[in-house]
C-alpha cells in the first residue's frame, strides 16, 4: 500500500482489507473485482465421535449464518452447500436439478440445526449441547496466523457456534505449523480451508498414491464406495476415482454430464466433508491514469456474477464491494 501511495507501484492484486482499499481509493486508485473460484470452507475432522456422524456436520452447516460471516471482512460473499463448485458451475445447472438439491441457506436455520441434534439424542443443559452419553459438545477451529481475513471471519463462525450452544474457540497457528503439521497430519478438530482449491469446491488435488483427497481429508478415501440418499429418497453410491474418470469422459452440458454433478452434490450434501462458508473477490488495484482497465467491464455476463441474492458488476471508480451489493 505504501508503494502505491508514493507511486512506486501502479497495479497489484493482494487481498487488502476494505479500510486499506478505501485509503488507496482516496489517492486515486481504482478497483476491479472478480470472484475467486475457491470457496473458503470449515472442515471438520470426521475421525472422532460425534463429528463422524454426517447429521452432526449437517447441523453445523445450518447453524452458521454465512451472510454475517462475509460481512465481517467486506470483500467476500456468502456461499452454501447448494452452490456446487462455487461460484461458476452452479448458475449453469439445469433448474430441474437445482430444485431437487438441499437448501442449507446462507443465513442459517438454527431451528433446523437443533431438531437434527435432538433427533440424534443430543440435549441442551444450561444453554449448551451435550451428546447422548453426557459429554459437552465443544469445538476448536484452527486457522493460519497472518491470514487476517480468515482469522476474523472464522472467529465469527466460532462466536456463532458458541451462541448456539456449542462452545467454540479459534486458534491462530504459525503458518509453518499449520501447513506443515496440523493440516497434513490431521491434528485438528476443525480447520479453515484457506483458498487452497479444495477438492470439494473445485475438482482439484487428488492425493495420488494415497488415494485420498488433498490436505488432511484422510478419512475420505477416493477408492472407497460411499452410499448416500438422493433428495428424492433413493439411495445412491459413488466411487470418487471412477466418478472423476466418468466426468472427464463426458460431454459438457449433456444429461450424462449433469447427472454426474447431481450425484456428486447429493454425496457432498449428505456426508458434508466440508462446510462452504464464503468466497472472496479477487480485487485488483490500479491507477486509471496508468492502466486503462475499462475494457474489462464490457464482458457482459462474465462481470455480472449473481449468487444468493448478491451481485457485483464492473465499476472503474469502485470504492468498496459493499456499495455494489444489490
Amino acid at each position: 500500500m505504501n508503494w502505491f501511495l508514493v507511486h512506486d507501484a501502479f497495479i497489484t492484486q493482494t487481498g487488502m482489507a476494505p479500510a486499506a482499499l478505501g485509503t488507496l481509493n482516496a489517492s486515486g486508485c481504482a478497483d476491479f473485482y472478480t470472484p475467486d473460484p475457491n470457496s473458503w470452507d470449515l472442515t471438520i475432522n470426521v475421525t472422532h465421535y460425534p463429528w463422524d456422524i454426517p447429521q452432526v456436520r449437517q447441523a453445523i452447516d445450518y447453524v452458521i449464518n454465512k451472510t454475517e460471516v462475509a460481512r465481517m471482512w467486506g470483500v467476500t460473499f456468502p456461499v452454501s452447500e447448494g452452490t456446487l463448485f462455487v461460484p461458476f458451475t452452479w448458475p449453469t445447472l439445469p433448474k430441474s436439478l437445482r430444485d431437487e438439491m438441499v437448501n442449507y441457506t446462507i443465513d442459517g436455520n438454527r431451528t433446523k440445526a437443533a431438531s437434527i441434534l435432538e433427533s440424534l439424542g443430543f440435549y441442551k443443559k444450561n444453554g449448551d449441547w451435550y451428546t447422548p452419553d453426557g459429554t459437552e459438545l465443544t469445538l476448536r477451529i484452527e486457522a493460519p496466523s497472518g491470514y487476517t481475513d480468515a482469522t476474523i471471519m472464522y472467529e465469527d463462525v466460532a462466536n456463532q457456534l458458541t451462541a448456539f450452544g456449542i462452545p467454540t474457540t479459534e486458534a491462530a497457528d504459525p503458518l509453518g505449523t499449520y501447513w506443515g503439521t496440523i493440516i497434513p497430519d490431521v491434528e485438528y478438530q476443525a480447520a479453515c480451508d484457506v483458498d487452497e482449491g479444495s477438492a470439494w469446491s473445485g475438482l482439484t488435488a487428488w492425493a495420488g498414491t494415497e488415494g485420498v483427497w488433498s490436505w488432511g481429508y484422510t478419512s475420505f478415501n477416493a477408492m472407497k464406495v460411499y452410499k448416500f440418499p438422493y433428495p428424492n429418497g433413493t439411495i445412491g453410491e459413488i466411487n470418487l476415482t471412477q466418478w472423476d474418470k466418468e466426468l472427464m469422459a463426458s460431454t459438457l452440458g449433456t444429461p450424462e454430464y449433469w447427472s454426474l454433478f447431481y450425484q456428486y452434490d447429493a454425496f457432498t450434501q449428505y456426508w458434508m466433508p466440508t462446510i462452504p462458508v464464503y468466497d472472496e473477490y479477487m480485487v485488483t488495484q490500479y491507477y486509471p491514469k496508468v492502466y486503462n482497465c475499462s475494457w474489462m467491464y464490457d464482458w457482459g455476463p462474465l462481470m455480472e456474477i449473481s449468487l444468493s441474492g448478491y451481485s457485483t458488476s464492473g465499476n472503474s471508480d469502485a470504492t468498496f464491494p459493499s456499495t455494489k451489493f444489490s
